[in-house]
């Protein structure tokens, strides 16, 4: 084995941006997130090893090729898991700059005549552009302050497998003969998605704070989970509507069309980047 440096080395990739991170590094700690004074991180394309694991589909299933690929791509980012969703859609904006360029396509339909409509979007315009959370969004209620934040990417993870299972176990009704197996199925996967929204509410929790002659801050999952479990539907109401607001921080998702075709331009179709890993990594 050799100490040698590789003559090849002046030809690894590079830096192609920096970018900051629309939590600004909020909700975790150093040993998920090595932030540097600017608050940007490096952003580096992909390999081609990066690549192929973003084509395999058990391991886009499951999460791991989106994790992989952010640790190779931005060193700063040590446990992606624990990165909140909406600075996850950012960085998989940022990776797809660094590794295809600026530019990328989209397209629709016309909602009005149904016509097939392109267009083109700057993503270092779309990341120019993030809503960065400048402050936690607090819910006030009976003398707690629930302080909330977009949820974890693992929850996302999870929310992803538990709507592909449903998906197919629905799509399985169609062929039973027995419309008592056809209900047995519909509730156990009724029950799956809710216990998941429950879930999905508990994990936008970075603490509750107790008011009072002597403050409290309460930070155990557990703990927090059996309060959300025996308190006021009204309280998780509220948080859920709060933590819906939470998540739409971070970059821009919408974008609108003009139809050119018998419409006339005044016809506007509005669209969502859909930051879809199977798919969303491909060559423009």
């Amino acid at each position: 084995m050799t100490n040698e440096t590789n003559p090849l080395a002046a030809h690894f990739r590079q830096t192609k941006l920096y970018m900051k991170l629309p939590s600004g590094g909020l909700f975790n700690t150093e040993s998920d997130l090595d932030l540097p004074d600017s608050r940007e991180v490096a952003v580096f394309p992909m390999t081609a090893k990066d690549e192929i694991l973003m084509k395999n589909p058990d391991a886009l299933l499951n999460g791991e090729a989106v994790l992989q690929v952010i640790r190779s791509c931005v060193p700063s980012v040590l446990e992606p898991k624990e990165l909140t969703n909406i600075d996850v859609d950012a960085l998989l904006l940022g990776i797809q700059s660094a590794t295809y360029g600026d530019e990328m396509e989209l397209s629709t339909k016309c909602k009005f005549c149904d016509k097939e409509l392109t267009g083109v979007i700057s993503i270092q315009e779309s990341l120019d552009q993030i809503e960065p959370l400048e402050e936690v969004n607090i819910v006030e209620w009976d003398g707690l302050n629930v302080v909330l934040r977009p949820v974890k990417y693992r929850s996302t993870i999870e929310a992803g497998l538990v709507n592909f299972q449903t998906t197919r176990s629905l799509q399985s009704i169609a062929d039973l003969p027995d419309d008592m197996d056809k209900l047995s199925i519909f509730n156990e996967n009724f029950n799956r998605m809710a216990l998941l929204n429950f879930s999905l509410i508990c994990d936008s929790i970075e603490k509750i704070i107790i008011k009072g002659e002597e403050t409290v801050e309460v930070t155990d999952r557990d703990q927090i989970i059996e309060f959300l479990e025996n308190c006021e539907a009204s309280i998780g109401t509220k948080i859920e509507e709060e933590s819906t607001k939470v998540s739409t921080k971070g970059i821009s998702k919408e974008m609108k069309f003009a139809c050119d075709g018998e419409c006339g331009e005044d016809k506007i179709t509005e669209t969502s980047i859909v930051l879809d890993p199977v798919n969303f990594f491909m060559a423009s």
